[in-house]
């Protein structure tokens, strides 16, 4: 008997791209099925339940993103793979946020592209399907921590950021990085897209203060602690509550210091 082809949906407003598509998927032996828009994108995945769905996001009448929600409140179980040719932060983080397989920017590797199918195929599907509990398509993502960059490697760093956003509970993040590159940026990027967004968000230059002040700036102390504590002063993490705190420079703290952070932190 001969093996069923894996089905897949191909969902684009430019022919161009979904002739091109379909004519490498066919030839890698994949049964394709198109769709011109979102909406019709839903009635396809309804109709003929394809194994995984490549997609646009820019699109008349249903865009990708919203037909993503669409589509994983109907069959979280389907692989989408999300095109742009837009490239900027907040849709890399929504498409991610949404449960997007993948999120690939135009120009694409057709190489790259083949290989995110496979992976798909082989996949539970489910990838993001906890999140998706906690981020609607009209939820209210804070823009003011625009990133500016579409390398791939930018790209990249959109995506950790959605994924890292999504996380139901408090979770450390550790951003290596170069003096100036933006770490802070991004771990604003990182609160502001979080269901903790509107709790405080507290930054401290561990090199800025000096050792002597920083373990009472962290944890603060209680009144009659020691000599000179005439009232209670609230650290910075008692502030921060559960919203988010950014210790910048955090490798060069002392190590006793460094030690008792890590009881902190776990």
């Amino acid at each position: 008997m001969k093996a069923e082809r894996s089905k897949l949906l191909i969902v684009d407003d430019d022919e161009k791209i979904l002739f091109a598509f379909q004519e490498v998927f066919k030839k890698d032996g994949y049964d394709t099925i198109v769709a011109r828009d979102g909406k019709e994108a839903l009635s396809k995945v309804i109709a003929s339940n394809p194994r995984a769905v490549i997609m646009d996001i820019t699109m008349p009448r249903l865009d990708g993103l919203e037909a993503l929600l669409a589509i994983r409140q109907r069959n979280p179980s389907i692989p989408v793979i999300l095109v742009t040719g837009f490239g900027t932060m907040q849709t890399a983080i929504k498409a991610m946020q949404l449960g997007a397989f993948e999120y690939l920017t135009k120009p694409l590797d057709v190489g790259v592209v083949r290989d995110v199918v496979r992976r798909a195929l082989t996949s539970t599907g489910l990838k993001g399907s906890s999140a998706q509990k906690e981020v609607s398509f009209n939820a209210q993502i804070v823009n003011r921590y625009e990133i500016v960059g579409r390398s791939q490697q930018m790209q990249a760093v959109y995506k950790l950021i959605g994924s890292i956003s999504t996380t139901p509970n408090h979770t450390s993040v550790l951003i290596f990085g170069e003096s100036g590159t933006g770490k802070e940026l991004v771990a604003r990027a990182i609160h502001a897209n979080s269901q903790y967004a509107q709790e405080p968000f507290i930054a401290i230059n561990c090199t800025a203060l000096p050792e002597t002040l920083l373990e009472s700036e962290l944890f603060g102390y209680e009144k009659g602690a020691f000599t000179g504590a005439e009232e209670r002063k609230l650290g910075k993490f008692e502030a921060a509550g559960r919203g988010t705190i950014f210790l910048d420079e955090i490798g060069n703290l002392p190590p006793q210091l460094q030690q008792k952070l890590l009881r902190v932190l776990q």
